[in-house]
């Protein structure tokens, strides 16, 4: 039976892909801030054929050392064939400037929490297990509008890149494009994508990817044709 940790476990991002290994059997150790949301989820995988799932609520406000605390405890129930971490939080730069406490709010779920956990969750991976880390394509020229979340999301590709060993773990940067989520709304000049349709690509990338993965894979162009911009130009996207 394969196991899977998910921290941010309740992103509308990663729902569709959960329920599809669900269907597969998959058993699950769940992480997250809701414990109300967490066992909504827990319920649509039992539904959908997983046979285990565990909760671990971390907090409203978790740090990195509730991170940790909640993967040493759900790997006493064993070692995991996949982690994938879905942490993140973003904000526009108008609210960053209202309140002095979101900046490091915003660092610490899209930049600390992550790195915490595929840290304390690589030595409990099967061999050939994956870890899967949440980034965006926002993180490939922050702009104005949501800088110190494409900032945060920038310094994370960076530190995960540098953590990449031959160790047997094959780390992956799930790197999205904006999705038809309540986190991503979309704007002018982008149309959001189902996250239905990605399932598949990051069942794929799971099984096999290592390094950059882009969802879907046309931002790989795009994102290369953006690092070619002015900045000025890149700080006019809405």
């Amino acid at each position: 039976m394969s196991r899977m940790i998910v921290a941010g476990a309740t992103s509308e991002a990663l729902h569709p892909f959960l329920l599809r290994v669900a269907a597969r059997g998959t058993s699950f150790a769940l992480l997250g801030r809701d414990p109300l949301a967490l066992s909504r989820l827990a319920t649509a995988l039992h539904d959908a054929g997983s046979p285990g799932v565990s909760l671990f609520v971390v907090g409203a406000d978790p740090r990195a050392a509730d991170i940790t605390a909640a993967v040493r405890d759900a790997a006493t129930g064993g070692p995991f064939v996949a982690a994938i971490d879905a942490t993140g939080a973003i904000a526009r730069e108008s609210a960053v400037a209202a309140d002095p406490d979101l900046r490091a709010r915003l660092w610490r779920a899209n930049h600390e929490l992550p790195l915490a956990f595929v840290d304390a969750v690589r030595p409990h991976l099967l061999p050939g297990g994956a870890i899967a880390v949440s980034g965006s394509v926002a993180a490939i020229r922050p702009r104005a509008s949501i800088r110190t979340y494409g900032e945060a999301k920038a310094a994370l590709a960076r530190d995960l890149a540098a953590r990449a060993t031959d160790d047997g773990v094959r780390l992956i940067e799930l790197r999205f494009g904006p999705m038809r989520t309540r986190m991503h709304p979309g704007g002018k000049g982008r149309a959001p994508i189902d996250p239905a349709r990605l399932s598949p690509a990051i069942d794929a990338a799971l099984l096999s990817g290592e390094g950059v993965v882009y969802l879907p894979p046309i931002w790989r162009l795009i994102g290369a044709v953006l690092a070619r911009l002015p900045q000025a130009v890149i700080d006019r996207i809405a």
